[in-house]
């Protein structure tokens, strides 16, 4: 039987603060960094060794320097990303098979001042974990686990698992009985993982890479306006084709990138939120609905679409213009 069965109404200042720490650090490395949670003989929570990236999978976790090893605190680069993955959840009920005082679980993020923590409820047998790592296998086939919570069954989740929040204090905000609490905490999450998406944009929009891949379509368009007076372009967001016809020239092109871009954020956001309804309930996911709605339509998310789309034809116009002077 685990060591712990309920979540704490405090968690203690020291491990707070390694919280806290790890979340600063995974903002300046852009990795996962993450601490075993330890239980001393007085019943006291505290954080053992720490690990950095690939060194935090499931058979390189870190031990515990005193007390018994009670559970796993890693973060997610990602800004606002403070959802587990489909992979993390497959661990922590393999971890919890062979060691049985394995029973909580915390998590951090870029840019949010709350953790998520949850429980373990229930014991859990191999065969469950068969039955489970089964049901999602496609998942597991086609993204090695790095998929969303979304994709498992909410009432599966909560068979086992009981989810909690806590401040940047450590505090319990004990979101399921309380909405105002789970609204705030939401609507900031969701906030800080669409102005992540919207950095990443601004990246890449500077990135060489980007004008290759600019200069490289461009070129194919090019031709295809030259042979048959047009082009379609297509791009993939989540698995889903979306096609846009009848395009013809340089401006169709960067518009219609920018549109993609901007299709696959919009739906970065729904994903989210279907991630955290998983986890906290209805209720949470029609608050970041909410926020989400908000910010595509707010007006600094439409000037920056423009400025996004001046970035791209100009990066586009920079590496033509270096071809040609190859070329000469």
């Amino acid at each position: 039987m685990p060591l712990i069965r309920k979540l704490p109404e405090k968690l203690p200042d020291e491990v707070v603060r390694k919280f806290r720490e790890l979340v600063e650090k995974t903002e300046k490395t852009g990795l996962e960094h993450g601490v075993a949670l330890c239980l001393t003989e007085k019943g006291e929570l505290t954080v053992g060794e720490e690990c950095v990236g690939t060194e935090c999978e499931l058979k390189r976790q870190p031990r515990c320097r005193e007390g018994r090893y009670v559970g796993f605190f890693h973060t997610h680069p990602t800004g606002g990303n403070l959802a587990f993955s489909l992979g993390d959840v497959l661990t922590m009920l393999v971890e919890s098979t062979s060691n049985s005082d394995s029973s909580l679980w915390c998590l951090g993020a870029s840019g949010v001042r709350y953790f998520l923590c949850h429980i373990l409820t229930k014991d859990v047998s191999e065969d469950e974990v068969r039955e489970f790592y089964g049901e999602h296998l496609k998942e597991f086939e086609e993204t090695g686990g790095a998929t969303g919570i979304r994709r498992m069954n909410p009432s599966w989740y909560h068979r086992y698992f009981k989810p909690d929040l806590y401040d940047s204090e450590g505090r319990r905000l004990h979101v399921l009985t309380s909405p105002d609490n789970l609204s705030k905490a939401i609507r900031e999450t969701t906030k800080a993982y669409f102005f992540h998406q919207i950095k990443r944009l601004s990246e890449k929009a500077r990135s060489n890479e980007t004008r290759e891949v600019l200069r490289d379509l461009w070129e194919r368009a090019e031709r295809l306006i030259r042979e048959r007076g047009g082009f379609s372009m297509e791009c993939s967001i989540n698995g889903a084709r979306v096609v846009m016809h009848s395009l013809r020239t340089k401006d169709d092109f960067i518009r219609a990138y920018v549109e993609c871009d901007d299709r696959a954020l919009r739906m970065d956001l729904t994903d989210k939120c279907m991630d955290f309804g998983t986890i906290f309930g209805p209720k949470a996911s029609e608050s970041c609905m909410h926020e989400a709605r908000r910010l595509v339509n707010s007006r600094f998310y439409r000037t920056f679409l423009i400025n996004y789309r001046e970035d791209l034809r100009r990066a586009l116009e920079e590496r033509l213009r270096e071809r040609l002077k190859v070329v000469v």
